[in-house]
């Protein structure tokens, strides 16, 4: 009877945890913010709580709350073993420092990445995110040397043609205008 009522428990935390997942994809962040703060709540020692508090971080980043967001991708990555979770919170930590202009943090975010977690999903996105912040800095040969890096690496990826465009883009900024109206 204890089994029953400990699975019954679970599949109602798991589906809980799914439904904030989906609200998050349909960006209906509002009600996935109070949906999380509820299952955090409700389930505070759930296997998902590291991956809700991700969740947590993403929402008040798109919703421009980067400090909230920062201390929630810190939450969720200090309470987790889990490399997929890591992964996912290094990255948009980066992300966070990005759109706080804090390019130079937001690269080493990037670079753990690119160093530790070799087959995530998040790794051409650090990648291009990293070539980008030097972009955003005016750092055009470090940024044509990051975005030709990732055309290289991900040439199947959807955003290769983004990088070949912002490659170009740096030719054109370092007065390489031949170089850059072959690559654009």
């Amino acid at each position: 009877l204890i089994n029953i009522f400990s699975s019954a428990a679970a599949d109602t935390e798991s589906e809980e945890f799914y439904v904030a997942q989906r609200a998050f994809k349909d960006k209906f962040y509002s009600s996935v913010l109070v949906n999380l703060q509820n299952f955090l709540t409700k389930y505070p020692q759930s296997k998902y709580a590291p991956s809700a508090h991700i969740l947590l971080g993403r929402c008040y980043f798109k919703q421009g709350e980067l400090h909230k967001a920062l201390s929630e991708l810190e939450t969720g990555l200090n309470s987790s073993e889990e490399r997929t979770v890591k992964a996912e919170g290094t990255y948009w930590m980066g992300e966070v420092n990005f759109q706080g202009k804090d390019y130079k943090t937001a690269r080493l975010y990037y670079q753990k990445v690119i160093d530790e977690f070799t087959q995530s999903e998040y790794r051409p996105y650090a990648y291009y995110s990293r070539a980008w912040s030097y972009y955003q800095e005016g750092d055009y040969p470090n940024a044509l040397s990051g975005f030709n890096e990732f055309s290289l690496k991900f040439p199947q990826d959807k955003l290769n043609e983004e990088a070949r465009l912002k490659a170009g883009q740096c030719f054109f900024k370092l007065s390489n205008y031949e170089l850059a109206q072959e690559q654009l």
